[in-house]
C-alpha cells in the first residue's frame, strides 16, 4: 500500500485551501486537474500491462509443465500455478493497482467541483467582508 499512501499524501497537499493559498490553487487548478488525470490513466495503463503479463506468465508456465510432463497433467497442477511466488506478488501489486486507479478516479471526481468550491469560499469571503 506504498503507492496508495504516496497518492493519498500528495492530493491531500494539493486540494488543501486556506485563506492564505487561495490565489494559488484556483491559479494552479488546470495543471493539478492534469497532474492527476495523466497519473490515473498511467495507473490504469500500468495495471493493464500487469495483467496482461500475469496472463503471459500463466501460459508459459503452463506450457513448460505440458512439455516436461510425461503424462498428461490434472487441473490441479494448473490451479497450483496460482501459488507461485511470482504469481503472488503479481496479485499483490494488482491489488494495490486497483486501489490506486479506484482511489485515483475518485480524486479526478473531486477536482471536477473543485472551481466550484472556490468559487464558493471566494463568495463567502466577500460577503463577509461587507
Amino acid at each position: 500500500m506504498k503507492l496508495y499512501d504516496k497518492y493519498q499524501e500528495e492530493f491531500k497537499l494539493a486540494v488543501a485551501i486556506d485563506s492564505f493559498n487561495l490565489e494559488k490553487i484556483a491559479t494552479t487548478l488546470p495543471a493539478v486537474k492534469h497532474f492527476w488525470v495523466a497519473r490515473y490513466h498511467n495507473t490504469m495503463i500500468r495495471r493493464n500491462k500487469l495483467i496482461k503479463k500475469k496472463e503471459y506468465l500463466r501460459k508459459e508456465c503452463l506450457e513448460q509443465l505440458r512439455v516436461k510432463s510425461p503424462v498428461k497433467l490434472d487441473k490441479n497442477v494448473y490451479d497450483n500455478l496460482k501459488n507461485q511466488d511470482v504469481f503472488i506478488k503479481l496479485e499483490e501489486e494488482l491489488v494495490e493497482l486497483e486501489i490506486c486507479v479506484t482511489y485515483l478516479k475518485d480524486c479526478c471526481d473531486i477536482l471536477k467541483f473543485m472551481g466550484n468550491d472556490i468559487k464558493n469560499i471566494i463568495l463567502i469571503k466577500t460577503m463577509e467582508e461587507e
